[in-house]
């Protein structure tokens, strides 16, 4: 069979098969990264086994530069901002943070010191499962905005490195930092300034990682 043909066959099932095969033919779709299987990838984002839309998501990392990388992350924003499944927000995330997409990074900002009130989740989880998934999606976004590079957000994660209310975010914020340029690198200082042992040493950790050269004074400490 051509990869026209499998693709076409993958497509099939993904859209019409049982949940089992259809995370399958998402998983395969994303490797054989075909764009004539854009569309029924975007169209199974609304699948009603979050499995299986999580599986997309990631998918469509591989399959979006090959086609309607515009048309797939305007989907995958959908998927974020309203689909109340904590994996498929985390899929979501990944991928758009893989694609580059722009009008994401805002969204990373306010997710970094709070649930943001545009996004839909599932308000049962905390209950059932006693765990608050936006404090996954925290880590994911302060990770985010470091690959994204995005500068003007080293305020928000300074504030949740400061919030004593909040879970230990220091290890991934202070990579983050690392990564963004000169305000990165000064707010760096100052938490090395003021911080204890343990900081310091992740702190010294990060720059020693960072090829960030606003850094060179951090070196020297």
């Amino acid at each position: 069979m051509t990869k026209s043909e499998v693709s076409s066959v993958l497509s099939k099932i993904l859209l019409d098969g049982v949940d089992v095969h259809r995370c399958a033919a998402a998983r395969a779709l994303g490797r054989i990264a075909d764009p004539r299987s854009i569309d029924a990838l975007k169209k199974a984002l609304l699948d009603e086994d979050p499995d299986v839309r999580a599986d997309v998501a990631d998918a469509l990392g591989g399959v979006a530069p090959e086609g309607d990388a515009e048309g797939c992350a305007e989907a995958l924003m959908d998927n974020l901002l309203h689909d109340p499944d904590t994996d498929v927000k985390k899929a979501a995330i990944a991928t758009l943070v893989r694609m580059r997409h722009g009008p994401l990074s805002p969204v990373l900002r306010r997710l970094v010191v709070s649930r943001a009130d545009e996004i839909v989740w599932d308000e049962d989880e905390i209950y059932s499962d006693g765990w608050d998934s936006w404090l996954d999606i925290q880590l994911m976004a302060i990770s985010g905005l470091g690959e994204f590079g995005t500068e003007e957000a080293v305020p928000e994660i300074v504030s949740a490195l400061d919030d004593e209310m909040g879970q230990d975010v220091s290890e991934t914020a202070i990579r983050a930092l690392a990564r963004l340029g000169r305000p990165g690198a000064d707010a760096l200082s100052a938490l090395f300034s003021r911080g204890d042992t343990r900081l310091r040493r992740r702190i010294a950790d990060a720059v020693n990682a960072s090829s960030n050269p606003h850094l060179g004074g951090l070196h020297d400490r």
